[in-house]
């Protein structure tokens, strides 16, 4: 197993040529279910993203047996949100780890989150975690979404049923121009650093962006409103 961390030189060096593509809801892709946890507007998660990006997954839909669709776990998150989480990791790998120096606690704690005064994707509006669903809702079994060994896409250290699971993923969001980080198999990417480093594309085509709380919250608001006003048979 070998891949850069998302935060490694050669990936921060990728130019970026920001395109200025509009973010999309997530809602209203059959097929595509949103967790809770990538809505919760107030804590910076948002389930949003670029419209290339919500087109690709619609694609990977298609390319998906009838009976499975997909679940967002992570989408877009605020810019505030990854200083959160990136301090997080970083205390519970001082924790485990006391005897770790100043830069052994930075890289390992970079191995599988960003470190977001250089660079997060999911800011970008172009990263997305994802699992895996049966008709009913429920997640196939892919493996833990827990940073060890197992995490790494091609880890042999996890059964036949989750590779083969796995696999079909890996077929579906590839097909529809993905790329996956090698280090999580559920964190998928198009138009970051990340996509171009591994695509060889010249440059990135989307950078951080700020799309407000406040802005989706509202515009969430103004659904529920014209359903509510909907005529209603009879």
């Amino acid at each position: 197993m070998s891949a850069p961390p998302i935060n490694a030189a050669v990936i921060l060096l990728v130019p970026v040529r920001e395109c200025d593509e509009n973010v999309r809801s997530l809602n209203g892709i059959g097929r595509l279910r949103v967790a809770s946890r990538a809505d919760q507007p107030r804590s910076g998660y948002l389930p949003v993203l670029r419209e290339q990006v919500r087109a690709r997954l619609e694609h990977a839909l298609t390319l998906l047996p009838n009976s499975l669709g997909l679940e967002i776990i992570a989408a877009y998150r605020s810019v505030e949100l990854p200083h959160r989480l990136f301090a997080n990791r970083e205390r519970k790998v001082r924790r485990l780890n006391p005897g770790l120096s100043e830069e052994e606690v930075y890289a390992r704690t970079t191995e599988f989150v960003s470190d977001p005064t250089v660079y997060s994707p999911h800011t970008t509006g172009g990263a997305v975690d994802v699992v895996l669903i049966d008709r009913q809702g429920r997640p196939l079994d892919l493996g833990e979404l827990r940073h060890n060994s197992r995490a790494w896409t091609d880890s042999e250290a996890i059964p036949p049923e989750q590779r083969g699971n796995r696999r079909l993923l890996i077929e579906a969001m590839s097909g529809a121009g993905f790329v996956n980080y090698p280090r999580e198999w559920w964190h998928w990417s198009y138009g970051d650093r990340y996509w171009a480093y591994t695509t060889g594309a010249p440059h990135a085509i989307y950078d951080h962006i700020a799309y407000a709380p406040a802005t989706h919250l509202a515009a969430r608001a103004a659904r529920l409103v014209k359903r509510l006003l909907r005529p209603r048979p009879g």
